[in-house]
């Protein structure tokens, strides 16, 4: 694993390394994709385990802004009409808005049906991110400047906990979950020793985390608390000022075991916005500015998210085609951390 082509943020550089596509078929015509750049050339098109790569002119062609796949070609495709469907006949599915079905599918199900592109571009895109002004997490940074080791402590849901990652399934390449990911980065970066504890769980909204906050991330004293929820209060529509009030009181409760904890909050990735888990995690991030010190900061996960599904597909960078980042929107997360510090 290369680190630092890994870790490149996705919004700076000419050379994209491994976004992934799935290619997908309507009405019995040819599977196709879209890349998020335009491509000046395409280095190599893999199989997201990396270990088939797969040849322009006998497997794919490049025509009008997407990857197509050709007749021969053994790549991996799905049909829309088993993405979304109206006969339901599993409990392998969730409801879509339209009345209908989204295909539900974990232990790497779309891992091994999407496909990693490395290319060059000469794109210039505004991924619109909001940031907070001023100088942040002034005393994590000085930490690290002088090399001394830094604890770190991530708390939410199951996007935090790494579900339907590579290496949570147990699959290859076995990337890390974000935390994971920022924290080699940094410690590469700054020769320090980080600790990372993770108490992240799936399916859990900011009550349980206020619940469970004593004993999930107070008790740890950490000098960083990396805090994301939103995406299952989303989902049930908790209200915006319950949402406001849990964050408020679990960074109040952190800061009674340990005045100098600094905290980044991320707003939350989308759901599948066919699928009936879309509902509140727009309105989060205006909440969480609301809770901010001037020492914390916010990661804008919902821009850039936002962002990338303007001109990619959601299935492209999911794990699960209802709420699970795959290893590509992973890295994301981890890069817009990165870019913090580095």
């Amino acid at each position: 694993m290369n680190i630092d082509q890994l870790l490149t943020p996705f919004w700076e550089g000419r050379e994209v390394f491994d976004e992934t596509i799935m290619l997908a078929s309507k009405n019995g015509g040819q599977a196709k994709a879209k890349l998020f750049y335009t491509p000046e050339k395409i280095l190599s098109v893999k199989s997201t385990d990396l270990k088939t790569e797969y040849i322009e002119g006998k497997d794919w062609e490049y025509c009008n802004g997407e990857i197509v796949m050709l007749d021969d070609s053994t790549m991996p495709f799905m049909r829309a009409e088993e993405l979304h469907f109206y006969e339901k006949s599993n409990n392998d599915c969730f409801g879509a808005k339209d009345g209908g079905y989204i295909l539900y599918k974990t232990e790497g199900y779309f891992h091994k049906r999407q496909l990693a592109v490395t290319y060059i571009h000469n794109d210039t895109v505004d991924f619109g991110t909001r940031k907070l002004n001023g100088e942040r997490l002034r005393r994590t940074k000085e930490l690290l400047k002088k090399g001394e080791n830094i604890k770190m402590c991530f708390y939410g849901d199951s996007i935090t906990a790494g579900c339907d990652g590579s290496k949570m399934t147990g699959i290859e390449p076995f990337m890390p979950g974000w935390p994971e990911l920022f924290a080699l980065k940094l410690e590469k970066t700054f020769n320090s020793k980080i600790e990372i504890v993770n108490t992240a769980v799936e399916g859990k909204r900011t009550d349980w985390g206020l619940e469970c906050v004593e004993e999930r991330l107070s008790v740890y004293k950490p000098d960083l608390a990396v805090v994301a929820f939103g995406m299952n209060d989303g989902t049930e529509k908790v209200s915006a000022d319950d949402f406001r009030n849990n964050i408020k009181m679990i960074k109040e409760n952190v800061l009674s075991q340990n005045e100098n904890t600094e905290f980044i909050f991320i707003s939350t990735t989308l759901p599948n916005p066919e699928s009936v888990f879309d509902g509140y995690q727009r309105e989060y991030y205006d909440e969480l500015v609301k809770c901010t010190g001037d020492n914390d900061t916010i990661v804008d996960m919902t821009s850039i998210h936002s962002a990338l599904l303007e001109r990619k597909a959601f299935v492209d960078m999911t794990g699960n085609n209802i709420n699970h980042p795959n290893d590509f929107l992973i890295r994301i997360y981890a890069q817009a951390l990165i870019e913090l510090f580095c």
